[in-house]
């Protein structure tokens, strides 16, 4: 764990250990909602977030409060949504093959095109997933990992972050946790194709009997996760202030401790209400890419546990 705390300028902490990375996303000192609040850097950081992660001021789920009964209820109902797609294989048929196609061809834009119809379909069997629908994907995720303040400032005078949210908003008919699965977690599904494809290439991998293996070597995390002091207190990693900022290095983490408990902070009141159905997911897509037969229920289910 790594502390930056420069007078005025910033107060950050960092940590891409997997057990920190598990409790500090739990931890009830940190939260999200990311207020510009504390020094530069940190209002530089939380209001980018907030930026992006919002629509005309309304947050995403995924950057709601812990205490807010909407998100908490919400993304309750939301997991048992796709549970039940999960339970019953009820995953888009044709999403699936498009991502088998585009892995055998080592197409990492066609692998982003079929990852984001079939998140999108988890959601609405309609979904149309297209160049510009994909375009507007790749700008929010830049303009949550770009380090040039320049470049977001851009964007958002120019208008272009704010239309590529609208762009996935019609695409979504108006559901914000549909936006956030096809416009930012789609990348991390997009990359455990990717690396599912790699896989492939490799002895050793290339046929169904590597399916559990497969599924948790390509559990992919957000690059980082972010939480914020809501006020001075004390927390796992000793006192903060108001609009310290906790970063979270869960990509790093997972490869260190591969699993759903990074990837998806399956034990923390934030988790991932794809924590069950993104492995039984890559489960089925495995078995498409090397000729063999999905899991039977209750292996898939035993294969999503694990992972």
């Amino acid at each position: 764990m790594r502390r930056l705390k420069l007078p005025l300028l910033a107060d950050l902490i960092l940590t891409d250990v997997p057990q920190e990375v598990r409790a500090l996303a739990d931890d009830p000192a940190l939260d999200r909602g990311f207020r510009r609040k504390g020094p530069l850097l940190n209002r530089i950081l939380a209001g980018r977030i907030r930026s992006v992660m919002s629509i005309r001021g309304v947050p995403l789920p995924s950057i709601a409060l812990r205490g807010d009964a909407d998100r908490a209820r919400n993304q309750q109902q939301l997991e048992q949504r796709l549970d039940a797609l999960a339970d019953n294989r009820a995953f888009d048929p044709g999403g699936i093959e498009a991502v088998v196609q585009a892995m055998r061809i080592s197409d990492p834009r066609q692998i982003g095109l079929a990852s984001q119809r079939l998140v999108g379909r988890m959601f609405d069997p309609e979904f149309q997933a297209d160049d510009e629908s994909w375009d507007a994907a790749l700008l929010l995720d830049r303009a949550l990992k770009t380090r040039n303040p320049l470049l977001s400032f851009w964007w958002s005078i120019t208008g272009q972050l704010s239309r590529a949210k609208q762009v996935l908003l019609k695409r979504c008919s108006g559901d914000f946790a549909a936006v956030h699965a096809t416009g930012i977690a789609v990348h991390n599904l997009a990359a455990a194709f990717t690396e599912m494809a790699n896989l492939l290439e490799r002895p050793g991998w290339e046929d169904g009997a590597a399916r559990e293996r497969a599924v948790i070597r390509t559990l992919a995390a957000p690059q980082t996760v972010v939480r914020q002091a809501p006020g001075p207190g004390v927390s796992r990693v000793g006192t903060v202030s108001e609009g310290t900022l906790v970063l979270l290095e869960a990509a790093k983490a997972n490869e260190a401790d591969p699993g759903g408990g990074t990837a998806f902070l399956t034990a923390g009141w934030s988790r991932c209400p794809a924590h069950r159905a993104v492995p039984v997911l890559l489960d089925h897509v495995w078995h498409a890419a090397t000729g063999g037969e999905a899991a039977a229920d209750e292996d898939a289910e035993k294969v999503g546990e694990r992972a």
